[in-house]
């Protein structure tokens, strides 16, 4: 049975791109991620993350990456 796994999506300003920071198959662990990336010295723009879901095979989770950046 396919399992829901939520990805954790940075958008990248220099490359103009959105790529996979982090993965896991709890969404809360993910919002946590999140949460720290934002609060961290990285200091990312929570208009610069998202949180994705799909099935969790790496070929789901390629599909959704190339979706929000505009391939397929």
């Amino acid at each position: 049975m396919r399992k829901a796994y939520y990805s954790l999506m940075v958008y990248n300003t220099e490359h103009n791109k959105w790529y996979q920071e982090f993965g896991d198959y709890s969404k809360s662990v993910v919002q946590s991620e999140l949460d720290h990336l934002h609060e961290s010295y990285d200091g990312i723009l929570k208009q610069h993350m998202a949180i994705v879901k799909s099935g969790d095979t790496q070929a789901e989770i390629d599909n959704v990456i190339k979706k929000i950046n505009g391939v397929i």
